[in-house]
């Protein structure tokens, strides 16, 4: 069973790695609709979905960004970091040499009556802090109106050897309208 402290740790990973543009060129609209969530106020509500050994889990996690920071709710209390977009951006340039990442457009679909391209994404990566290998594969919905991410459906697999591997499944919900910081 995944104890719940090693199940937020990958998360984190997980929301960093998210958050990573794409080597080849036919993620351009991926990276670009990454770069421009950097540059607009959001809310992001991320629900781990299930874990391996777990079944159904429901841990949740939020978090705002206003444009000057990002706050993220731990232990039922808004903590604020200095943030910036190009701070985000800066993350996301020095995340790009960590794994190797192909995607691809799925189909459009409408989501929440706004027509999203669904595009799908592979990543993997070697972690030699965990001894292991990281394979992502996530499912973006992005916005035709506004090329912003509107959902992201995530499965990761932490393998450290053939019979030894963890599946963590979560989704991450994104949000546009009346963004503020949180009141304490």
């Amino acid at each position: 069973m995944i104890r719940r402290s090693a199940i937020l740790r990958a998360l984190g990973v997980l929301l960093l790695l998210d958050a990573l543009p794409a080597h080849a060129d036919d993620c351009e609209k991926l990276v670009a609709s990454l770069v421009k969530l950097n540059h607009a106020p959001f809310r992001q509500g991320t629900t781990i979905d299930e874990a391996s050994g777990s079944g159904k889990i429901g841990i949740a996690t939020k978090k705002i960004f206003t444009g000057d920071a990002l706050y993220e709710l731990r232990d039922d209390k808004w903590k604020k970091t200095p943030a910036t977009a190009d701070s985000l951006d800066e993350t996301l340039r020095n995340g790009r040499h960590n794994f190797q990442e192909s995607c691809w457009i799925e189909r459009t679909e409408t989501l929440n009556g706004e027509d999203a391209d669904v595009m799908s994404t592979h990543s993997e990566s070697a972690n030699s802090v965990a001894n292991a290998t990281v394979q992502t594969d996530t499912r973006y919905w992005i916005s035709r109106k506004s090329n912003l991410p509107l959902k992201a459906e995530h499965t990761m697999s932490i393998v450290r050897s053939e019979n030894d591997a963890s599946i963590l499944k979560y989704t991450t919900l994104y949000e546009y309208d009346n963004v503020q910081a949180p009141t304490q």
